[in-house]
């Protein structure tokens, strides 16, 4: 399995639809998420998705890099903004050890901003070969 350098980048609008799908599979149905009467009392103003929802995005990113070869491990995750409804969630990554393609684990260092460039989310994950292709 080749560590390629950077995470595949993964894209999702926080749509109003998105995010009330999102809680529905999660059962999270706090009004900052749903309700933009009750939002708009809050420091936020409007509403704003689930930090989990921000996350989403990032494992979408690691699927997309590296499909059924590896998944994420270990993480460290710091949730430094909200991301606001109909912003667009984006997750992108870069590796962070040396390369060795014998490697069994691999760390990268990860972002997730939204559409205006606010960082949301930050930290790395140890990405974990599960199967291993004839090439390795």
């Amino acid at each position: 399995m080749v560590w390629p350098e950077q995470l595949v980048e993964a894209r999702l609008r926080a749509s109003p639809e998105a995010i009330r799908l999102y809680a529905e599979i999660t059962r999270d149905f706090n009004p900052l998420h749903l309700d933009a009467a009750f939002a708009a009392k809050t420091p936020f103003g409007r509403p704003i998705a689930h930090g989990t929802l921000s996350l989403a995005v990032l494992w979408e990113a690691i699927a997309a890099t590296f499909g059924a070869d590896a998944g994420p491990g270990a993480a460290q995750i710091r949730f430094t903004a909200p991301i606001a409804e109909g912003a667009m969630i984006i997750a992108s990554g870069t590796r962070a050890g040396d390369y060795d393609p014998q490697a069994a684990m691999m760390r990268y260092d990860f972002i997730v901003t939204d559409g205006a460039g606010t960082q949301a989310l930050a930290g790395h994950v140890d990405i974990l070969r599960v199967a291993m292709d004839a090439a390795s």
